[in-house]
């Protein structure tokens, strides 16, 4: 099916992945992109590289940050924690929650996406993040 947004709707980044010994416990920050026309997150997507089974103590959690135009904000637009029972599978889609009230974005506010480690962590699988928008009503 063809992509229903156009271009400057949309922005994607790759994730990369970490995995070894010292990876479980490491947190990354990934830039998504500077927002072109103001409206509103209305998905987020992220493609795994790789298959992961969540857990409870140990985790993993997804964030996509809104840093504003100067780079320094802290609102949480969409979360996907992967504790027990959120698993990835290798190149399926998973979507993130988003807050509402966090999901009006303006022109020249920067997108991350933030991989944060929860107790001693779990691997960080990588892969490709999309971020859909509509325009404010």
């Amino acid at each position: 099916m063809a992509n229903p947004y156009p271009p400057d709707l949309q922005m994607a980044c790759d994730v990369p992945s970490m995995f070894g010994p010292d990876s479980d416990g490491a947190d990354k920050i990934t830039m998504v992109g500077r927002v072109m026309k103001t409206g509103l997150v209305n998905s987020v997507e992220f493609i795994p590289s790789w298959t992961l089974a969540g857990a409870n103590t140990n985790s993993r959690t997804y964030t996509l940050y809104n840093r504003g135009s100067a780079g320094a904000g802290t609102t949480a637009v969409a979360t996907l924690a992967l504790t027990s029972g959120t698993n990835l599978t290798k190149f399926v889609t998973r979507t993130l929650t988003i807050t509402p009230a966090n999901a009006t974005i303006a022109v020249g506010d920067i997108l991350e996406f933030e991989s944060l480690h929860v107790g001693t962590g779990l691997p960080d699988v990588g892969g490709r993040l999309i971020v859909q928008q509509s325009f404010a009503p």
